[in-house]
């Protein structure tokens, strides 16, 4: 398992959110247009199990919450409500985001191991913008159950040192929902002793998404690059 932190230093978003009766909504890139936060961090929780040396299973899961005033320099029309120019207005958005995957280790060396995995990344998000001196007016939420495709490999370059990697993407159209995301994350970790250690790494992240669900109208382009520090452990060694 690993528990840790995430310390995110660069965030891109674009959001907008459609009305069924008012048509298209504007499009908000939201660290400048409503200031919302670019640098946060989060606490992170990754596990792997290995069945044997050939099969694991994997789990993650975080939450990302970030917020922002300020004063519009133009008008924005979100959802059912228009915000015109020069109104102070709040903004909140928030993933929450749980990941499963089944993973095979198709080629297994000595000092390294490389192989596919499939399964289930699961978002829930949700955003509101309001007045800042009055209670939210509109927000939006949906959960988007995203299928995935991907590999996961590591190599041991010294004794105690590994690098590990895992690419997961898919090109989603299902239903009202079509789009493309994509999670890269690369660390080194240090086996300090026998059950615990430590590990540090870089993950990027991308998604864009367009949805006429009635609960999520609208589009989101998301992407993110952030630090991740984490302490390793295992409950009892597995044969690789």
């Amino acid at each position: 398992y690993r528990i840790g932190g995430q310390v995110f230093s660069r965030f891109d978003s674009i959001l907008r959110l459609d009305s069924a009766t008012l048509g298209t909504g504007t499009q908000i890139r939201l660290e400048d247009d409503v200031n919302l936060d670019e640098r946060i961090t989060i606490a992170r929780a990754d596990g792997l199990y290995r069945f044997n040396e050939r099969h694991h299973a994997a789990f993650s899961a975080y939450d990302i919450n970030r917020t922002g005033t300020r004063r519009i320099e133009r008008d924005i029309r979100f959802g059912r409500e228009v915000f015109t120019i020069d109104t102070f207005v709040a903004s909140v958005i928030e993933q929450r985001v749980s990941k499963i995957s089944y993973g095979y280790t198709a080629m297994l060396r000595p000092r390294g191991s490389v192989g596919p995995t499939f399964g289930l990344h699961v978002m829930e998000l949700s955003a509101g913008m309001a007045l800042a001196s009055e209670p939210q007016l509109d927000d939006a939420s949906t959960t988007a159950p995203l299928p995935m495709l991907g590999v996961r490999g590591e190599y041991r370059f010294a004794p105690r040192w590994r690098l590990q990697g895992a690419l997961e993407w898919f090109d989603v159209e299902a239903g009202d929902a079509r789009g493309v995301f994509s999670d890269f994350i690369v660390s080194v970790e240090h086996e300090t002793f026998e059950h615990f250690g430590f590990g540090a790494g870089v993950n990027v992240f991308g998604l864009d998404i367009e949805s006429g669900d009635d609960n999520f109208r609208g589009a989101i382009d998301l992407s993110f690059s952030s630090f991740v520090v984490y302490f390793t452990g295992d409950l009892g060694r597995t044969a690789r």
